[in-house]
């Protein structure tokens, strides 16, 4: 009886073990492929995104950068941070101020804020495909969209240095 007892209790540990969820999985610096960022910088415009989460459970805080290949048109903020952020069945999804005027000049007072009512916000959605550990399907509701294939995580969460988690320097 005792035998069944303990078979039964490490089974059922192993069982609450696996079926706890990493509430950090998204902890880290993600980068793009090349992508067209007409819809941010106008006509033309190509370049990357990078994004540095802080992933604690369901909640999610952040950074989106864009990397414009030509130098970015003045008065763009191209770093902003993440607003309403969340990690709920492997869907990453959030809300981030628009970089387009009128948001200079670009500080976190002015520009960065989520809770201006006065600049215009764009949803995002991001899948995230546990197999190849990479935000897919992405998609950044600007008009047109910007879609992305895949962003790869480029740097752990342990790598990531307090200046990576500001727009200050950017």
């Amino acid at each position: 009886m005792d035998f069944f007892r303990k078979i039964t209790g490490c089974l059922l540990l192993i069982f609450v073990h696996a079926s706890c969820s990493d509430t950090e999985i998204l902890s880290g610096i993600w980068e793009s492929g090349k992508v067209d960022l007409s819809p941010v910088y106008g006509s033309g415009a190509q370049g990357h995104i990078q994004l540095v989460i802080g992933h604690f459970g369901p909640q999610v805080s952040g950074i989106i950068k864009f990397f414009p290949e030509d130098s970015p048109v003045k008065d763009f903020c191209a770093c902003r941070y993440l607003c309403d952020a969340e990690f709920s069945s492997d869907k990453l999804e959030f809300k981030i101020p628009s970089p387009a005027p009128p948001c200079a000049p670009c500080d976190p007072q002015s520009c960065n804020s989520c809770d201006s009512g006065e600049i215009e916000k764009i949803k995002a959605v991001f899948k995230y495909d546990h197999a190849t550990d990479t935000l897919t399907e992405g998609s950044l509701m600007t008009v047109p969209a910007i879609n992305f294939d895949s962003l790869e995580r480029k740097t752990p969460k342990e790598d990531i240095t307090p200046d990576d988690r500001k727009c200050d320097n950017y």
